[in-house]
């Protein structure tokens, strides 16, 4: 599947865990999980340390989670990323490794499990309205390197 067609579809989930969200408002996993709420996205937070954020319940682990979760979202090290891979829920089919998430290991993880991954792209320069990551999204375009 392109990048573009895996992109839709991650966007398209149902809902999707967000592992890394953060209390600390300068971090990216604060950021990405507030501007995704706002958009209208139906977001589940993970993260051990928390127990909520924003008023949303915070669960430890994806495992945790009660229903069903059609994606999976990581803002956390790359190690940590390979963690939550080793206890996957079979709900999750596709993940969205934010840059600096990732690592060969995960990466050849999703590859062996037959998982749809995206890598390399910065969610907030695909979730619409993209606002301010407009200007980023311009760019890419430009050189090329947008993938919807």
């Amino acid at each position: 599947m392109a990048k573009k067609e895996l992109i839709e579809k991650f966007l398209s989930s149902g809902r999707i865990a967000v592992a890394g969200v953060s209390r600390n408002t300068k971090k990216f996993g604060y950021s990405v999980f507030r501007e995704l709420k706002k958009k209208g996205y139906n977001l589940v937070p993970v993260n051990p340390n928390l127990s909520e954020i924003d008023g949303e319940k915070c669960y430890p682990s994806l495992g945790e989670i009660p229903g069903s979760i059609d994606a999976l979202f990581t803002v956390v090290k790359p190690e940590q990323t390979e963690t939550l891979l080793d206890d996957l829920r079979p709900d999750i089919k596709i993940i969205w490794m934010q840059p600096g998430s990732e690592s060969a290991s995960a990466i050849n993880k999703c590859a062996n499990n037959g998982l749809d991954l995206i890598t390399g792209e910065c969610i907030l320069m695909y979730a619409k309205p993209a606002g301010f990551h407009n200007v980023h999204r311009f760019i890419n375009r430009i050189f090329g390197k947008l993938a919807v």
